[in-house]
């Protein structure tokens, strides 16, 4: 049968010697109200645990003026014998950053925007197509962007180059031959090329033209 007990006060259990516990010993506790625990360590031995939170809220406390942030905070999983790996948000990087083996921390996000960095990655892999989205792929450093396929590469579509821009004539790039286009001549095709062994910004020419060359040469 149910006991009630009902108190005017607050209702205080002590025990004799503080270190010793107070045990609910039942299949079910029901906390009818805001559960408050006050103390350095909390211990929840449990096979599965369900929160209805969406939003877990670490490092609370942190209001008011003159409490900027100062701690790092995040989800740290023990892995017994093998190293400990987290999820960290670094506080003094503003950044937050992941372990894989408990020492060295790497860069998830790299500004507050939230754009993810691949720069870390010596050998970045992608496991579809890349989609730019509309936007182009470039090389903030001015250097070349370069791909070198194991084979050949494909283009499955038109192929556009913009005129040189460089002035002058394009320098020659060893064990490359380089290809820019310009403007057009006279039966010619806009596309130049240059190459390590002597050839300097020579203009491909059309069928027509080259069969011209042929009766004249």
């Amino acid at each position: 049968m149910s006991i009630i007990k009902n108190s005017g006060g607050p209702y205080v259990i002590h025990t004799i010697n503080l270190t010793d516990p107070i045990i609910l010993d039942s299949g079910n506790v029901i906390v009818n109200g805001n559960l408050f625990v006050r103390g350095n360590t909390t211990t929840i031995s449990t096979t599965n645990t369900t929160l209805y939170d969406n939003i877990i809220e670490l490092n609370s406390g942190l209001v008011g003026t003159g409490q900027g942030p100062t701690l790092n905070a995040g989800i740290q999983v023990d892995r017994g014998t093998s190293a400990n790996v987290s999820l960290i948000w670094n506080e003094g990087t503003q950044k937050w950053t992941v372990t894989n083996n408990g020492t060295t921390y790497y860069n998830i996000v790299a500004t507050t925007t939230g754009n993810t960095r691949v720069v870390d990655d010596a050998s970045p892999q992608l496991a579809a197509n890349l989609n730019t989205a509309n936007s182009a792929i470039v090389n903030n450093n001015s250097n070349n962007i370069y791909i070198d396929p194991t084979v050949a590469l494909q283009l499955d579509g038109n192929l556009q180059m913009k005129k040189y821009a460089g002035g002058g004539t394009p320098s020659s790039v060893s064990n490359y031959v380089l290809m820019t286009a310009s403007n057009t001549s006279t039966g010619g095709t806009g596309l130049f090329i240059t190459t390590d062994d002597g050839i300097v910004n020579q203009e491909l020419i059309t069928k027509s033209r080259a069969v011209v060359y042929a009766i004249i040469f």
